[in-house]
């Protein structure tokens, strides 16, 4: 397991973009989040945006909803 440190700040907000990408290019094989409100903008980008990591072997955890991708069904 990695932990990448330089993701990890509470005084400058990390671009869910460039954790995406990273995740596509098989750098991350999973990203934990406080919430799906701060992964992306809106339900239907949140729902494309997880199909695609799971479609690419990375999973997602979502702290405040206590969603785990790995454990859902779809």
């Amino acid at each position: 397991m990695q932990i990448m440190p330089e993701l990890m700040t509470k005084t400058k907000l990390i671009s869910p973009r460039y954790l995406i990408k990273d995740a596509m290019d098989g750098k991350i094989d999973l990203i934990i989040t406080k919430s799906v409100s701060r992964f992306v903008r809106n339900t239907v980008d949140t729902l494309t945006t997880v199909r695609k990591l799971k479609e690419n072997g990375v999973e997602a955890y979502f702290e405040k909803e206590n969603i785990f991708t790995m454990l859902s069904i779809a």
